[in-house]
């Protein structure tokens, strides 16, 4: 077996692990958010704990301020001592969530005043107790990630979801009114704090501990960790504000818009799972590359297979956006069916971004992912507000116009570091089997019936076959082999 067959079957083995437990870990948080709404009949008390939860959310986005990201390069290029780096990342991680935990108790009265929600401040205080388990949580999912034990970190990561969401649920039957925000976020906290406390023991069983703390080495050492993670860490916050953000602003005009907008990128989130599932193993695998030929080629065997992947669920998106509304939130969202093209091609775009930013921090230029997501942010955070008169279709548009600037920038500075991509094995090739597909698909549509079913069939027996000869079964056409790999495993 060929070098880059070895790394094709490495990287394919684990996304394999990892995109079914992306999968279940969304389901999981998809059906206790609907239980939730179901068992807090009361609107008010319902709108109480979703402004507390959303807070939290928001207030989550700070925990770890990059140590996690920093201590996943760490462990995978083995720059400094594992069981340093992964003290300095626990404990400045844990500090720096209690310094937010509070701060959130300091201002929970003031939104509390704000909104008129009495109860608001109380389940605040009790969910905020959740967040400081966060922080070793995030650390020690790192610790996995970077150990290349992609597996068992998505097996804890689905534990620790349905632990939080689980004893959140269970007040809920036997409690009403206001006590069942309280105790909402009470037994959210606790499932977080378990499964903190199970994803630490389980990373001590696996022979890494805290080193000791050392007066005066850690503060330089979290100051280099902090100097690589912080720019992966605001480039996560930009990314992750934008959907939220489109929402808001549609929801200037139309409040009914606002819940179409919300409906379609919650749907059109369904392809990001695919580049996440890549992009969870890609800086460890990349990174571990001695050379940065063999980094560059580790990184487009990703974009490959990812586009592999991510080809025909957009073409999905964008064949069919009436039919997928309709089916997944009712006929009363068809209208907002209208966004969802844009909102694939933008989400698909963002992929050639998230993962090329990926390879950048790979490479050990963690700013250049900062600069890829702030000029995305800052054109989304300008140009939807000047659409806003679109009716969601132009702020779409904006989305994808922010992310299309960012694909370019980052494909720029990746050919700027010698790590530039070559069209035809990651872009082009990989396109095939979708743009076969597709007359069928489109045929299957439009006949509908038997004829309808061998059309759609057909589609997707010419799919399945061209990507198992053209990406599974011979991943090096048209790709040179670097001398590099010649003794390079998967993993080292």
């Amino acid at each position: 077996m060929s070098a880059m067959d070895e790394l094709r079957r490495y990287v394919l083995r684990n996304v394999s692990l990892v995109m079914p437990g992306l999968f279940v870990n969304q389901a999981a948080i998809t059906i206790g958010g609907a239980l939730l709404a179901r068992w807090v009949a009361d609107p008010r008390t319902f709108g109480e704990l979703s402004l507390a939860l959303q807070f939290l959310s928001l207030a989550g986005l700070l925990i770890g301020i990059g140590l996690p990201s920093a201590l996943v390069y760490d462990l995978a290029t083995e720059r400094r001592d594992a069981a340093i780096a992964y003290g300095v990342a626990q404990r400045g991680a844990l500090l720096g969530a209690l310094a937010l935990v509070v701060c959130l108790w300091m201002v929970a009265p003031v939104l509390g005043r704000l909104y008129g929600a009495p109860d608001l401040p109380l389940a605040i205080d009790i969910g905020a107790v959740g967040l400081l388990a966060s922080a070793p949580l995030n650390v020690t999912s790192g610790a996995l990630t970077g150990m290349r034990r992609f597996g068992l970190q998505v097996g804890l990561m689905i534990l620790a979801t349905a632990l939080t969401w689980g004893l959140r649920l269970v007040p809920l039957p036997f409690v009403h009114g206001s006590a069942a925000v309280a105790w909402a976020l009470g037994g959210g906290s606790a499932g977080t704090i378990a499964g903190a406390l199970v994803s630490l023991w389980w990373v001590r069983r696996l022979g890494l501990r805290e080193a000791p703390r050392r007066r005066g080495a850690d503060g330089a050492e979290a100051a280099i960790m902090l100097r690589y993670g912080v720019p992966i860490w605001l480039a996560n916050v930009l990314k992750s504000f934008q959907g939220a953000y489109l929402t808001m602003v549609v929801g200037t005009l139309s409040v009914a818009a606002a819940g179409g907008m919300s409906n379609a990128v919650v749907l059109s989130g369904v392809i990001t799972l695919v580049t996440w599932a890549f992009r969870a193993i890609a800086v460890p695998f990349i990174a571990s590359g001695r050379e940065r030929s063999a980094r560059r080629q580790r990184g487009m065997l990703c974009f490959r297979l990812n586009h592999f992947a991510l080809y025909p669920v957009t073409a999905a998106f964008v064949l069919y956006p009436g039919t997928l509304m309709t089916a997944v939130f009712g006929p009363a969202y068809a209208p907002a069916a209208a966004y969802l093209p844009l909102l694939a091609l933008g989400v698909y775009v963002s992929g050639v971004a998230r993962l090329g930013s990926d390879m950048l921090a790979a490479d050990g230029y963690s700013r250049g992912s900062l600069a890829v997501m702030v000029l995305a942010a800052v054109t989304v955070g300008i140009g939807a507000p000047l659409a806003a008169h679109g009716g969601g279709v132009a702020e779409s548009a904006v989305f994808l116009g922010g992310w299309v600037l960012s694909a370019l920038h980052t494909l720029w500075l990746l050919r700027r570091r010698e790590l530039g991509l070559q069209a035809w094995f990651v872009f082009l090739e990989p396109l095939l089997p979708t743009l076969a597909a597709i007359p069928f698909a489109v045929a299957a549509q439009r006949l509908g019936g038997a004829a309808g079913w061998a059309a759609g069939t057909a589609a997707v027996a010419v799919l399945a076959v061209l990507t198992w000869r053209l990406g599974l079964a011979s991943g090096r056409r048209g790709q040179p082999e670097p001398a590099e790999l010649a003794g390079a495993s998967a993993g080292s």
